[in-house]
């Protein structure tokens, strides 16, 4: 079962990569390291990793993988381009792809290529990794293809938290539920809103709400729910510019469907 969560209406916040300060230039106030944590609130497996290991191996979370799904929130939270792009078209007509002269928060934060030109982001991700996992196996048919957050038709399409379907035994190797796995995440220069969307999308938490994420394989049917917290946390929580984000009618579903108890 799946929730479609509506597109925002809310403008791009575009600018131009020249006035980005460069990796050379380190602004202290956004810039950091965070110690991160990952939970694991059901199994998860991340089909492409795991196939690879034995009961003996340590567990890793590619770094892309964690990218990738914090990057695919922060879209669905409405700060990218990502909304307006399907099956290779661009939507609609009049919308350019983002370049060096105007790009999204996301494609600024996370990173693009565009033609000869391409920014490499702002934000940089380290595998997750557990020295010693707690291994559960399942009957899940590795032949079919796994459903994954996208946009279709006027919206994200979103996997709920909800418990995980009772699976027979199986050759499928996954995180048993709760794991806790460290990783490091490494962020440069973000300016006020870059940071209060890359916060609230990596950690999913605000004023008291925590939500989580869904990771990896088979989510449709309950696997890869996790949570993700900044340990020893200093820095600042997303702050005032995260607020138009979080009113937007998508994020409500996001709220109910996501919650963590």
């Amino acid at each position: 079962m799946s929730k479609t969560v509506p597109f925002t209406t809310l403008e791009l916040p575009r600018q131009s990569c020249a006035k980005e300060a460069g990796v050379e230039r380190r602004s202290r106030r956004g810039s950091g390291i965070w110690s991160c944590e990952l939970v694991t609130l059901a199994p998860l497996c991340i089909q492409s990793s795991f196939a690879r290991l034995s009961d003996a191996d340590a567990a890793v979370i590619p770094a892309s993988s964690l990218r990738g799904m914090v990057r695919n929130m922060a879209e669905m939270l409405g700060a990218g381009c990502g909304r307006f792009h399907s099956d290779g078209e661009w939507l609609p007509d009049r919308l350019k792809p983002c370049s060096e002269e105007s790009a999204c928060l996301v494609c600024r934060v996370f990173g693009f290529v565009e033609g000869d030109f391409a920014v490499a982001g702002k934000v940089r991700f380290v595998d997750a990794t557990s020295p010693r996992p707690h291994w559960e196996k399942y009957a899940i048919p590795t032949t079919q293809r796994d459903p994954h957050d996208g946009a279709q038709g006027g919206g994200w399409i979103l996997f709920p938290r909800r418990p995980p379907a009772k699976l027979a035994p199986g050759p499928v190797r996954c995180l048993a539920a709760g794991q806790r796995i460290a990783f490091r995440v490494e962020y440069l220069n973000l300016d006020e809103e870059e940071y209060a969307v890359f916060k609230y999308a990596l950690t999913l938490e605000h004023e008291g709400t925590k939500l989580c994420h869904m990771l990896g394989y088979a989510k449709a049917l309950g696997l890869g729910a996790c949570t993700i917290t900044v340990l020893r946390d200093k820095s600042d929580p997303p702050g005032p510019a995260i607020e138009k984000y979080l009113t937007q009618p998508g994020c409500e579903v996001l709220k109910i469907w996501r919650a963590v108890p």
